[in-house]
């Protein structure tokens, strides 16, 4: 499995990938928190819209989606 996300990435990269591997980027509102979901996957993952760091999980999770995404 190839790591598509490297560590201590930000969130508007993390954010431009997942539209590119086709995810769905929502900004939640009145919470400040931005919805990932991608139809491959089993879960959303919803994170702090406020942080500029993307959190551990998110690049985890895109992780995981791009390597479902890989021909």
């Amino acid at each position: 499995m190839t790591r598509i996300v490297k560590r201590g990435a930000n969130l508007i990269d993390c954010q431009r990938l997942a539209r590119e591997l086709g995810c769905e980027v929502t900004p939640v509102r009145k919470t400040g928190e931005i919805l990932f979901y991608h139809p491959n996957a089993s879960e959303r993952m919803r994170v702090n819209g406020r942080r500029k760091d993307a959190p551990r999980v998110l690049t985890h999770w895109l992780n995981r989606v791009g390597a479902r995404h890989e021909p």
